[in-house]
């Protein structure tokens, strides 16, 4: 499967088919969640800050509930770097990711894992990536939330 912004719309389509299968109707609900801001309207390449409302945490984690239903194993991955890779494509994400790794090389940073530089600051800049990593902290606590409150529940399997 590609990940590049061009396939985009291609991604859009098959989350919209895959959530649409496990609630209806969800993934209509869960866009509709969403405040698009353009970042430079000059910028010929675009950009654009996404902002999740709180609705959008509350029908992620319906799905989420959906999803660890019909699943037994959990994913093993940090959910913020799988919220970030999932919300800003393929192309943003690289560039956060060779941000990141700019960093754990900076004196003092190579004692932190890469979580914690990536997600340890609830503020961080908005020029280092600031509204992805601020809406991956917040899911963060909702994915734990929703661990203390469902991890332990027998889904009948």
């Amino acid at each position: 499967m590609s990940l590049t912004d061009a396939d985009a719309p291609t991604h859009q389509a098959r989350f919209e088919a895959r959530a649409n299968q496990l609630i209806p109707g969800i993934a209509q609900r869960i866009d509709a969640t969403f405040v698009v801001t353009p970042q430079d309207p000059k910028n010929p390449n675009g950009g654009f800050d996404v902002e999740p409302t709180e609705q959008f945490y509350v029908l992620t984690m319906q799905l989420a509930a959906a999803l660890f239903s019909l699943h037994s194993k959990k994913v093993n991955a940090i959910p913020g770097f799988d919220y970030m890779h999932r919300n800003m494509g393929a192309g943003s994400y690289s560039k956060f990711e060779k941000s990141l790794e700019g960093k754990l090389k900076q004196p003092g940073n190579a004692k932190h894992t890469p979580a914690e530089l990536a997600f340890r600051s609830m503020i961080p800049a908005k020029k280092d990536f600031g509204v992805p990593r601020r809406n991956a902290v917040v899911y963060m606590y909702f994915t734990e939330v929703f661990k203390m409150a469902f991890e332990n529940v027998d889904w009948g399997r």
